[in-house]
Order: structure tokens, then sequence, then C-alpha cells
């Protein structure tokens, strides 16, 4: 039977896991020895169900890192088994093609077990001041493929029962710049997981499993329920815009983007194409891709060339943002920028990808 919190309960639950993606970041900020992490912050945390949706993220976390999060999560869960994770490890990776945002933003995931069964999953994501490549700072305006921007790691596990994988860590330190500044990121991504599986089993401890795994729930149903309100006050209809750039930093040639938006009974159902110059690029992938990041969320489009972003192979990210780029000045938008409606999962919910370039009925 399912749980229905009360009101009181709910909110207090909700709250303690925001206290605690807060804190995530508190740690984190505290003990690395980046000052790209120390100083600026750019990092951010999240508590995520075991389908890596997220539940809740960190007040003042960076909206580029937090948009493509699920993706990165959903891609761990896909390429590891997660019967075999044991208490104490750590989940670890920065590959696009299993739906990371660029390289240099690392994601280290905790499972978190209560009486032998994974309930959730605690979640930092920073970007690394280095990752390898053939600039430092692994920016360089003249890379034209993700393997020149620094080292790729796929999902794996970094640290097993509590232990760090040293062959692991070695590999991956022999391929950065600044070898103890990067291990100083790994042990407090570790820290800050640490701190936001000790949140959510203090919730379990005061409030039960059911009672916490019944608040996740609700919070992805309330989001979810408070974004289909806001889109109902769009009168139904199609709505276009068209935007673009003025090459890669390779080729010069202008590239368009266009976005059609079709409203109807509280959903979104999203169109997008990519325009080179005067040649429409359909459906199929070209040979490589660029990652545009959108205020909030992110999308990703077909192109010719690669800058500064690998190229993905997670095909869903590339609508998500589309609803911000269009309806900059709505009050979707403002309700998300107030914090009325969380952005997490459930705002997703109401949004529905149609295919690249098919034209909106």
């Amino acid at each position: 039977m399912k749980t229905k919190l009360d009101p009181i309960t709910y909110e207090v639950i909700r709250n303690g896991l925001l206290a605690g993606a807060a804190e995530m970041k508190v740690l984190v900020m505290r003990s690395s020895y980046a000052t790209l992490w120390r100083e600026a912050g750019d990092l951010s945390c999240a508590i995520m169900n075991i389908k890596g949706e997220m539940i809740c993220q960190g007040p003042a976390d960076i909206p580029a890192q937090l948009g493509p999060l699920p993706f990165s999560m959903q891609g761990i869960l896909a390429k590891l088994d997660a019967g075999t994770f044991q208490p104490g490890d750590v989940l670890f990776q920065n590959d696009p093609l299993w739906g990371n945002n660029h390289l240099p933003d690392c994601v280290a995931a905790k499972p978190i077990f209560v009486d032998g069964e994974i309930i959730a999953y605690s979640v930092v994501r920073g970007h690394w001041t280095d990752m390898g490549g053939s600039g430092p700072g692994s920016y360089s305006s003249v890379t034209t493929e993700h393997l020149q921007e620094g080292l790729t790691i796929p999902p794996l596990r970094l640290y097993k029962a509590g232990v760090m994988d040293m062959e692991i860590a070695d590999l991956i330190l022999a391929n950065v710049r600044n070898r103890q500044e990067r291990l100083g990121d790994m042990r407090a991504q570790y820290a800050g997981c640490v701190i936001g599986e000790r949140k959510v089993l203090d919730l379990v401890k005061r409030y039960g499993k059911d009672a916490v795994l019944a608040a996740f729930g609700q919070i992805l149903e309330h989001t979810e329920t408070l974004m289909r309100q806001e889109i109902e006050k769009i009168p139904d209809g199609t709505y276009h815009f068209t935007s673009g750039g003025d090459g890669d930093g390779v080729d010069d040639r202008r590239v368009t983007f266009q976005i059609a938006l079709q409203a109807f009974y509280r959903r979104v159902l999203i169109h997008h194409r990519l325009v080179i110059v005067d040649e429409i690029v359909g459906g199929a992938l070209g040979a490589f891709q660029v990652v545009l990041v959108v205020t909030l969320l992110t999308i990703v489009i077909n192109s010719y060339y690669v800058t500064i972003t690998p190229p993905v192979e997670a095909r869903d990210i590339r609508w998500v943002g589309d609803l911000w780029t269009l309806l900059e000045d709505s009050a979707i938008v403002g309700a998300l920028q107030d914090g009325f409606i969380p952005g997490i999962e459930g705002l997703l919910r109401p949004l529905l990808p149609a295919d690249v370039g098919a034209a909106p009925a």
C-alpha cells in the first residue's frame, strides 16, 4: 500500500533533504584543495532516487551541472549492475557517451543502503580544474573532438566498500595536471557523498524508510503538478523561437537553432532543428555534436565540430532546455527562478520530445 504523508511530515522531510544537499556543498568546498571549488563553488550536489531521478538539489548550485545530472546518473546505472553495489562504494564518471556533459564535470555517486537495500544515491558533480587534454584547464578553442579535451572516464567504482581503488585513481591522476589537487577533488567528492548519505539515513531513523520513500514520490508528483498548472496558463497553440551563433571556433559558418513548442492539455510537445547556413540537418546524427547550455537546463543539437564540449550519445538531453529557451519571459520561468517550482525531475514529466527536425502538426 502506498504511503501518503501528512503535509507537515512531508515538508519536514523535504526540507531536511534540501538542508542535506546544501551541507554537502559546504563540506566539499571547505575540504577541497582546488581554488575553483574552495572559492568559486563550481560544483553541485543532489539526492537522487534509485532510478536516477533528482529528488533535491543544493540551493546555490549550478544549473548547467544539474540539468544533465539525471542523465549522468542514469548512465551509471545503465553501465553498472546496481545489484553488485556494496555499502561504501562510490561510483564515478565523466563520459559524455554515458550521459555526462563536458569532461571536466566529474560525477561521484554513493548508494545509500537501508536494511541491505539501496533507497537513494548521494551525488556530487564538480568541475575539475584540469582533466588532461591538449590545453591547461582542458579548454582549447581549436579542438575538434572530445578526446582532445581530456581523459574520458566511463562509469566505474572509484571506492569499493569505503576504500579508494588506487589502481584506478593512479590511472586517472597520471593523465591530469596537478596530481595532488585532483586527488583532493576525489576525496572531497567522497566526503560530500558521505554527508548526503548521513542526512538521508538520519531522516530514515527519525521517520522510517517508508515515509522517506513516500516523500521522494510526493516531491516529484508535487513538482509535476506545479509545472502542469503553469503550462495550463499558456494558450494552446504552437510557439516558435530562433537563435544561433557565429560558428563554433573552427568553422565560421553560422549555426541557427529553431524551436517550435506545442502547448496543449497541460503538456508541451517540443520540436527543434539545426540549420547550418541554408542546409537543414534532420534527425540523423552528424559526425559531431555541440552541447549548448541554456540557463537552467541542457539541450544537445547536431552540428559539425566540437569545440569545448563533447559529443553526447544521451539523445534525450537535447530537448530538455527548449522550453526554457522559448518561454524565457513566461510565468513558468518566473516560477522556476522564484523557487516556486523546484528544479528537479518532476518538472520534466509534462515535456514530450518530438523527433529532431519534425515539423509541428
